[in-house]
């Protein structure tokens, strides 16, 4: 049926919010100018127990065809910022925030996300993830320290937040930490329990406090590829 409705655009939106009010989602907007897009041109989105609030003006989230949400916030409290999950996405447990002006977040295509805290402090700034990147559980990304640092000397800030980028096709472990003004490159994997600081090049293990490269020229996959492990080194349990 819902394949059907594809010539009636109106009529497939309308059916479209009736169902997803039937699956405890919540809406807390206010201000002008403020817009939740769930494009349901394609694959309809999933959305379950997902809340959105807004306040400020002129603010857009969009939410691409296929996208599944589950137990996630999205909170924007400022003017002017956007916020994009792209086609095919899966969070579970997420909390996606601005608490600025002039921000953006987005995320690519087909990202996988296990749960996540993923937010903006500063205007004019940006956190780009890229596609088919999976995110384990307990996930910190953060662009900005919400207060001031101030050098004695000049009175001037120096702890500005500009940008997080994390490129397509990376892995970061559970508990890691992605601090502000860090670009991670495409094919990279963050061990368990990493605080990134810095740059990590494309194809490269890091691990650490702070995130250090461990090793390089590497990619890797979501499906266990088997291994060819030589008969000697194989190890055999006891027979029960």
């Amino acid at each position: 049926m819902w394949k059907k409705l594809k010539a009636y655009p109106p009529l497939r939106a309308g059916l479209a919010a009736l169902m997803y009010a039937q699956q405890g989602n919540r809406r807390r907007v206010q201000g002008k100018h403020n817009t939740i897009q769930i494009e349901t041109s394609g694959t309809l989105p999933f959305l379950q127990q997902v809340t959105f609030e807004m306040g400020g003006e002129h603010n857009t989230i969009v939410i691409a065809p296929g996208v599944q949400l589950r137990n996630t916030q999205i909170q924007i409290h400022g003017s002017h910022n956007r916020i994009v999950i792209g086609a095919g996405c899966q969070i579970q447990g997420g909390h996606l925030w601005i608490n600025d002006d002039c921000c953006r977040l987005e995320i690519g295509a087909n990202t996988t996300i296990a749960g996540a805290t993923i937010g903006l402090a500063d205007p004019h700034a940006e956190i780009t993830i890229g596609s088919d990147c999976m995110l384990s559980h307990d996930i910190d990304i953060r662009c900005g320290d919400s207060h001031a640092i101030l050098d004695l000397r000049t009175d001037r800030r120096i702890n500005l937040a500009r940008y997080i980028h994390i490129d397509d096709h990376v892995w970061l472990g559970m508990q890691v930490r992605v601090l502000k003004n860090v670009r991670i490159g495409h094919n990279s994997v963050i061990a368990a329990g990493s605080i990134v600081t810095k740059d990590i090049p494309a194809c490269a293990i890091a691990a650490g406090v702070p995130a250090a490269v461990k090793r390089q020229d590497i990619t890797w996959s979501r499906v266990k590829v088997p291994m060819t492990i030589p008969q000697e080194e194989l190890c055999y349990g006891s027979a029960l």
